[in-house]
């Protein structure tokens, strides 16, 4: 058996390590975890609803921003959305040692039951299942993609450098997402859903405190269970557990000098 302290000692880099934390599921929650790096949610879905999903994203780039997507039906390689980016480039092709499948703490899977009344008469509503999982071995299939989305967890570190106080690790809690009733822009057959969806543990807000809220990576699990509901979807769907991300190779400071020149700034000095 893999333990943390063989990891440790393995001559990678701190997001190579977490990964291998990850899938020998040595870790619990990915937030705090190899702060230099970029973290991602994840969607996984048949590749036939795939343009329905990145419309989606390009329609509501603030809580679904799409970092990377894999080719269909290959669980080892990223594909950055931004290609003139050698930093992200590399990932494509560098660490060969990478599964999506496996290099996440947890995953939900999304089935559909039928939850009728037991009149044939009326069309039996579908109900979301959510199983989790540990791996994706057995469920993924040479048809699904995966989409990385953007994780708050990835500017934890510098909140914390700011003096702020990370809530939810100091209170080992999980990080709590909220759902408003802001509507995403509709996408094919993603539509009518709102920003968030899981609530995560209840949040202490100390006094002096003042809560912050930002878009959050979880909503397009929520665009997704409404297509499932309405039998919109079909096939298997798959994502991270909240609290459970991808650490990716992107490091933070290469991310944001991208983004700097993306929006026209010049680069910090």
């Amino acid at each position: 058996m893999t333990t943390r302290t063989e990891i440790d000692s393995l001559p990678l880099s701190p997001a190579h390590k977490a990964r291998l934390l990850c899938r020998h599921n040595l870790v619990t929650t990915t937030s705090g975890l190899a702060g230099d790096y970029v973290q991602a949610n994840l969607i996984v879905l048949h590749s036939d609803y795939a343009d329905d999903f990145r419309m989606l994203c390009a329609r509501n780039p603030v809580p679904c921003p799409i970092l990377g997507s894999t080719p269909v039906g290959d669980p080892r390689r990223i594909i950055p959305t931004s290609p003139d980016v050698s930093v992200i480039e590399k990932t494509e092709t560098e660490d060969t040692d990478f599964d999506i499948r496996t290099d996440i703490p947890y995953y939900h899977v999304f089935r559909t039951i039928e939850d009728g009344d037991g009149d044939e008469k009326k069309k039996k509503k579908k109900k979301v299942v959510i199983e989790t999982k540990s791996d994706l071995l057995s469920d993924w299939t040479d048809q699904h993609i995966a989409f990385l989305i953007g994780c708050s967890f990835s500017f934890e570190q510098a909140l914390a450098q700011a003096g702020l106080r990370i809530c939810h690790q100091e209170d080992s809690r999980t990080v709590a997402m909220y759902q408003t009733s802001i509507p995403l822009l509709p996408a094919g057959i993603f539509h009518g859903s709102s920003y968030v969806w899981i609530t995560g543990d209840a949040q202490v807000v100390r006094e002096g405190e003042v809560p912050v809220f930002w878009g959050c990576g979880v909503t397009p699990q929520f665009a997704v269970e409404k297509a499932l509901e309405r039998d919109a979807i079909a096939g298997t769907v798959m994502s991270h557990k909240p609290g459970h991300m991808l650490v990716t190779d992107w490091k933070i400071s290469d991310f944001l000098a991208h983004t700097r020149r993306q929006l026209g700034l010049r680069p910090e000095a």
